[in-house]
């Protein structure tokens, strides 16, 4: 036999006074101490791996209660983002309309004085138009006038030296 079954055999406990399975001697002290700590060891072991399975879904329930809470942070901010982007362009929208509002009042504000202005040029042609025409019917009479004035004083100098 070679030494390393041996050894396993030794450790095992197959060749031993006290086996299971053909002596029915009672074990040795040491044997019964050995069995008790083997078994305590296995309890130890199994009451590690449950403690550890129970840490393991409290684990996952860990992550998945922070995955899930990170989830709805960031739905949350991307929301909020959402928002704010609506309410500038809706302020944007608004600034417009009553820049639009304060262009068209001006606009009309204009447009009536404008249209005052063009009634005043229209009246001051008008009237510089009346104004002319009767001065040059004034100045017209007098040129008339002064012409019948000459003619008569030419028609009575012929009549004085035709007579």
């Amino acid at each position: 036999m070679s030494l390393v079954r041996r050894e396993r055999d030794t450790f095992a406990g197959t060749h031993d006074a006290i086996t299971s399975e053909g002596n029915p001697q009672k074990p040795t002290e040491e044997r019964r101490k050995m069995r008790r700590e083997k078994a305590l060891l296995e309890e130890r072991q199994k009451k590690m791996q449950h403690v550890l399975n129970r840490a393991k879904v409290g684990e996952e329930r860990t992550r998945k209660r922070l995955a899930k809470e990170r989830a709805e942070a960031a739905s949350k901010l991307h929301e909020k983002v959402r928002r704010e982007k609506r309410e500038l362009q809706a302020c944007a929208k608004l600034q417009a309309f009553y820049r639009g509002h304060l262009g068209r009042k001006a606009a009309r504000r204009w447009a009536v004085k404008r249209a005052e202005l063009e009634a005043m040029n229209a009246l001051m042609t008008a009237s510089a138009i009346t104004i002319e025409r009767v001065f040059r019917g004034y100045m017209g009479r007098i040129a008339a006038s002064v012409a019948r004035m000459e003619m008569a004083e030419f028609i009575s100098m012929i009549r004085l030296e035709e007579a």
